[in-house]
């Protein structure tokens, strides 16, 4: 499935005569192909299983090719921002419980997360995201 929802494309000339190419991308990933990875390190209740519940994660992301006059040399895919909700909750069976929703947003900017880009080209010549995981222990967001 190729993404549905762009923003735009836009070719123009930079000063030095090479072509720039700017195109952002909205990828709605389904929550089966979102993974969580370590969530007892930000919830704090490392002895129970945790429960959790994700909705779908939103992806905005960049095609990053290497043009000049003479054509493309490389193309690549920079990952912009990585949203998704994640409801967690455990029982340890002798009446405590709690609760909780995680507001997951980050942006590549963001020092304190490392978002990874695994995405490769489709033989037919596609390229789009298809899965996202997220390890809260690592600060690592690995879509591919």
């Amino acid at each position: 499935m190729r993404p549905k929802d762009f923003d735009q494309f836009l070719l123009e000339y930079s000063s030095n005569n090479d072509i720039v190419f700017s195109s952002t991308f909205t990828t709605r990933i389904k929550e089966d192909d979102v993974d969580v990875e370590n969530i007892e390190a930000v919830v704090l209740h490392d002895d129970y299983n945790i429960n959790t519940t994700i909705s779908p994660a939103t992806v905005v992301w960049s095609l990053d090719p290497d043009m000049n006059e003479q054509g493309i040399s490389s193309m690549g895919l920079m990952i912009k921002s990585v949203t998704a909700s994640i409801e967690w909750s455990f029982d340890d069976g002798e009446g405590n419980t709690d609760e909780g929703v995680i507001e997951f947003n980050k942006k590549s900017i963001d020092s304190d997360w490392q978002i990874i880009s695994e995405v490769n080209f489709e033989p037919d010549g596609g390229v789009y995201p298809t899965h996202v995981e997220i390890d809260f222990k690592t600060n690592k967001v690995t879509v591919s």
